[in-house]
């Protein structure tokens, strides 16, 4: 487990009961500990309809 892993199951465990062997949980937590995009932003951009002003 990675130290963003380890750190998201901690702040969860306050809440939610996952044990360490939990495939399915560690996945989770995994792809939320991953920085969220803003696809909104990035389709404005490319089709260049983003306002400078």
């Amino acid at each position: 487990m990675d130290a963003l892993t380890l750190d998201a199951h901690r702040q969860l465990s306050c809440f939610l009961s996952l044990s360490d062997d939990d495939e399915m949980a560690q996945m989770i937590l995994e792809e939320l500990s991953f920085p969220r995009r803003s696809y909104m932003n990035d389709d404005r951009e490319e089709n260049g309809d983003e306002d400078d002003a």
